[in-house]
């Protein structure tokens, strides 16, 4: 008998193979599915993650929506600005608002949920908040349309006052997380091209909020807080902040805080952009700004300072309550590291207005809310992961 040789096959170790649809013998040769899923575990699990969201399932919007829905049914909402899009995410879906183009503003749908970690189910997931090693889950009822605004407790504040709370009895009292008074935010987005239309409003993009009891009591809303800190969305993309409802003297996070009418400085303190994005510039290509080219990356970093006293309206100029710190970094789809866009260190903060407020943060609210002008432009912004957590988080890899 004569034998022929078979052509040699090299086989490759199970833990080497990558899943392209079904199992397939690679040649190590990255798969995006499987690569994005990894990079997804590998952020959202990190050293500090209190909590994170990629909206695998519909439960993970319809639990948190606060607003553009009718009744107690979270899925019985008012046109389609705030929904869950399973066809639109990175590892998941995505969280999606929808602004017409047709001059009727609808855009009151927002999803807001608090710092704290939350239990199963509550939190649209299977399993408890991770909540890391500092704080125990709480339980939350998707069915409670009034909760976020009532929420008392994951406030972030200033050590000097963890006994400032004067509301701290009964059901709605609040409760500070002490062992650590800053926080960093994770945020993953894309817009659609009509967002940068000219003419288009500008809007929040995500708010940095206080909750408890309030604007009215018992009202659905969170309280829109003297304090709220603003990641704001406008036309030309670029990418700034303002605080303290935009009309007082500090509202402006320029690189000199001052009256609302007279604001200056750089829109970007602290950045390499900072000598050519000024408030009274044309904004880009001097500005650090996003676009509709496809998922960026925002990592925000909070750490509450002093009050800036005198109420609602704090001096600015020679304060000593100058303090409060916010950063930001930025990374484009096609970026794995991310740029410094924002470093201010000496922000006069207002939280005055709410003397029996905790002086800090307890709650993130995301929308396509334009303060109530309408657009002629339809478009879309979608989120597709969210990562709140005690500690830096990674730029994304892939």
């Amino acid at each position: 008998m004569i034998f022929v040789p078979s052509r040699v096959i090299r086989r490759v170790p199970r833990s080497r193979w990558k899943q392209r649809g079904s199992w397939d013998i690679a040649y190590n040769k990255p798969v995006s599915a499987l690569t994005l899923q990894q990079d997804w575990i590998d952020r959202s699990t990190a050293n500090g993650v209190v909590w994170a969201h990629d909206f695998q399932g519909a439960n993970e919007v319809n639990n948190f929506r606060i607003s553009g829905q009718i009744g107690n049914d979270p899925t019985n909402i008012q046109g389609n600005d705030c929904i869950w899009n399973s066809g639109v995410g990175i590892t998941g879906g995505s969280l999606q608002f929808t602004i017409p183009g047709n001059g009727v503003d609808v855009s009151h749908g927002y999803w807001g949920r608090p710092f704290s970690a939350l239990r199963a189910t509550g939190n649209g997931k299977a399993a408890d908040d991770r909540a890391d090693i500092l704080a125990a889950a709480r339980t939350w009822n998707p069915n409670d349309v009034n909760q976020l605004g009532r929420w008392g407790a994951g406030y972030i504040t200033h050590p000097d006052y963890y006994n400032h709370a004067t509301r701290g009895n009964g059901v709605n009292g609040f409760e500070l997380e002490q062992n650590q008074h800053d926080f960093y935010l994770q945020i993953r987005f894309k817009h659609s091209s009509g967002r940068f239309t000219n003419g288009t409003p500008d809007g929040k993009l995500c708010m940095i909020m206080t909750t408890g009891d309030g604007p009215v009591v018992g009202t659905q809303q969170p309280r829109t807080a003297n304090q709220e800190i603003v990641f704001k969305s406008e036309p030309n993309g670029v990418c700034n902040f303002y605080t303290n409802r935009g009309s007082r003297s500090n509202s402006f996070m320029t690189a000199v805080q001052g009256n609302s009418n007279t604001q200056d400085g750089s829109y970007q303190p602290g950045a390499a952009t900072e000598a050519t994005c000024w408030s009274k510039g044309t904004g880009p290509p001097g500005c650090t700004a996003y676009d509709a080219s496809g998922w960026w990356t925002v990592l925000h970093y909070v750490k509450p300072g002093h009050d800036g006293g005198n109420g609602d309206d704090p001096p600015v100029v020679g304060s000593t309550a100058n303090d409060t710190i916010v950063r930001s970094w930025i990374a484009g789809p096609n970026e794995h590291t991310y740029r410094k866009w924002y470093d201010k260190s000496d922000l006069v903060m207002s939280f005055g207005e709410n003397d029996e407020w905790p002086f800090g943060y307890n709650a993130l609210i995301l929308s396509g809310f334009m303060n109530d002008i309408p657009s002629n432009t339809g478009w879309t912004i979608n989120y597709g992961q969210l990562i709140y957590s005690r500690l830096s988080i990674a730029c994304p890899q892939i």
